[in-house]
């Protein structure tokens, strides 16, 4: 008797090991889990396109009040960028990060195959943009669910203007804020890059699924909204350099 209880609380011990960081070791195990993240990240982004499959998303104000809920299983992971991630291990020796991220690709701007000369004088700008910290800060602050102000503003000063296809329900990338404001990553990133080539700036409002087609069909002139330059969009569009990453980290707790 004493034995078979032995053998059925190790059995118990086992299984409970094995919950430890809610059966999940990579993106795959994430469907129908609740899932976390900072309010505003990009990471924020990321964690939304998992509720078409079955998680519900909450999100937190910094990467320690993240950690916290990770840590007592209000949550069964976490998807954060380097350094929000970064905070969150700092902030509990019980979390871990997964070694495959969830996303390492660049995001960059479309443009029409038959408009290369554009693409040019895009990736020129994107250039200047990077060499100045532009993109970078710009890249951080909305990383941390912070909404940066630029001086860059020349809208309403230039003879011609350019129409730019953007999501504008895609926060971080574009969203409005509660005062109606259209703001974002993207929309930051072409008004800079309208101001250097000596442009206005015309946001037009275009699914995610649609954006690449905005340009092929003449609608717009740019499309911003987590664009990659994958095998299959390069035969669509052309791409400039990529002008942010989405390298994205999943946090779990350890067994």
């Amino acid at each position: 008797m004493k034995r078979t209880l032995s053998l059925i609380l190790a059995l118990l011990c086992l299984l409970m090991a094995g919950c430890g960081e809610a059966g999940i070791q990579s993106q795959e195990d994430l469907p129908g889990r609740p899932i976390g993240a900072v309010t505003g990240s990009i990471g924020q982004y990321y964690a939304q396109a998992f509720t078409s499959k079955g998680c519900t998303v909450v999100t937190f104000d910094t990467p320690e009040m993240l950690a916290a809920a990770l840590e007592s299983g209000v949550i069964d992971a976490a998807i954060a960028g380097e350094e929000d991630a970064s905070a969150c291990l700092k902030a509990s020796r019980k979390l871990k990060a997964l070694d495959d991220p969830l996303a390492a690709e660049g995001f960059s701007v479309a443009v029409a195959l038959e408009n290369p000369d554009l693409l040019e004088v895009v990736n020129g700008a994107l250039a200047s943009l990077a060499e100045q910290g532009f993109i970078r800060s710009a890249v951080n602050s909305y990383e941390h669910g912070r909404v940066p102000s630029w001086n860059y503003d020349g809208e309403g000063t230039f003879e011609k203007t350019l129409t730019v296809a953007v999501d504008t329900t895609m926060p971080p990338y574009a969203y409005y804020d509660e005062e109606g404001t259209l703001i974002g990553l993207d929309v930051d990133v072409a008004r800079a890059v309208a101001c250097i080539i000596g442009v206005n700036v015309e946001f037009i409002h275009v699914d995610h699924e649609g954006l690449i087609d905005s340009v092929r069909m003449g609608n717009a002139a740019l499309a911003l909204g987590a664009l990659a330059a994958t095998e299959e969009n390069l035969e669509l569009a052309c791409f400039s350099t990529p002008y942010a990453e989405a390298a994205q980290q999943i946090i779990v707790r350890k067994r």
